[in-house]
């Protein structure tokens, strides 16, 4: 008994009712994720994973998770206030964090894509929606981790958020106004190499985002200003050097080459991970 003393102290006692609060509602958003694919689009995820083998289904439902679980270490990282107010802090974060990731979901899957409907498309074993719709969900659970830092109330961690997201959403528009390449064609046929590509370039934006939107409140003026400022340096930061980045990565070949005729996701693996790398950088910076 004294040595379980000295090895589970009052501290990891806690943290363990912290992590079953988190596992709590990633297993909640489970249930109201599936429910909504299932009414919306008669689509069991269960057993399009299970038995299917659906590579898209598994992979979009990781990202979703995974946003959960980014989104919970928020309430964590701050300083503590008393085990029961910490508890129901995390608590009440964690329902917003799920009411905030479902609604992006609904984004994504009505809007993101032109003349796509993601989950009909992932029904299908579309791969390429799978991961955009994983990284937009990643991206989603990185901007509300920062929304939910810091001081502020309920009003200001919806309001940053929103703006994370309608900046996400621009954004993925402009790069698809700027790829060389017919992505929506690519996507639509299930090319996993373009797919990768912009759920990496969204998990980036995604870290830029979650630093533009964190810290304490201030004023709604001064708050906005830094936002717009931040994330407009951030962003146009990536998206310039992104090309840097093809160039020094991949000397003998370019992203259209890779994605359009060779369908390389090795390739895209290699630069996505380079432009995740800077936009941490960069996200570092401007906390």
């Amino acid at each position: 008994m004294n040595i379980l003393n000295q090895f589970f102290t009052m501290k990891d006692l806690e943290n363990i009712a912290f992590m079953a609060v988190g596992l709590l509602f990633v297993w909640l958003l489970k249930v109201v994720s599936d429910w909504y694919v299932k009414g919306k689009h008669d689509f069991d995820s269960n057993h399009a994973i299970e038995e299917d083998s659906n590579i898209g289904a598994g992979v979009r439902r990781g990202g979703i998770y995974l946003a959960m679980f980014i989104a919970m270490t928020a309430p964590l990282s701050g300083p503590g206030n008393g085990f029961l107010t910490d508890l129901v802090a995390v608590g009440l974060d964690g329902a917003i964090a799920l009411v905030l990731i479902m609604g992006a979901l609904w984004v994504s899957d009505n809007f993101l894509l032109r003349g796509i409907c993601n989950t009909s498309a992932i029904k299908k074993g579309n791969v390429a929606v799978g991961l955009i719709d994983a990284g937009a969900a990643i991206a989603t659970g990185l901007i509300a981790r920062g929304a939910l830092t810091g001081t502020g109330g309920v009003e200001t961690t919806i309001v940053f958020f929103l703006l994370g997201q309608v900046a996400l959403v621009i954004c993925f528009k402009l790069y698809e106004l700027i790829t060389p390449f017919d992505d929506n064609k690519e996507i639509s046929e299930g090319n996993a190499s373009c797919g990768l590509l912009f759920a990496g370039i969204m998990i980036a934006l995604g870290f830029i985002l979650s630093a533009t939107v964190a810290g304490d409140f201030s004023s709604w003026n001064q708050d906005l200003m830094e936002f717009a400022i931040d994330a407009t340096k951030g962003i146009v930061g990536l998206i310039v050097l992104s090309y840097l980045i093809d160039r020094l990565f991949l000397p003998n070949t370019d992203i259209t080459t890779e994605v359009e005729r060779d369908k390389n996701s090795a390739a895209i693996a290699l630069v996505i991970a380079v432009k995740i790398g800077f936009a941490l950088m960069i996200s570092a910076a401007i906390i």
